[in-house]
């Protein structure tokens, strides 16, 4: 099943494109991915304890 979109919007604060979609399960961890655009893939970060 396709998710569909609950809101689509914008963030008043910054102008960050945004969309809200219902759980999946309730209880389920919530987490948010940033997706390159033009290859589609999710963006990474590497946590480094700085020296």
């Amino acid at each position: 099943m396709v998710a569909r979109a609950l809101w689509k919007g914008q963030l008043r604060l910054s102008l960050v494109p945004v969309e809200l979609f219902s759980a999946m399960r309730t209880g389920a961890r919530i987490s948010f991915r940033q997706i390159h655009k033009p290859s589609g893939k999710p963006i990474r970060y590497q946590k480094l304890a700085e020296a």
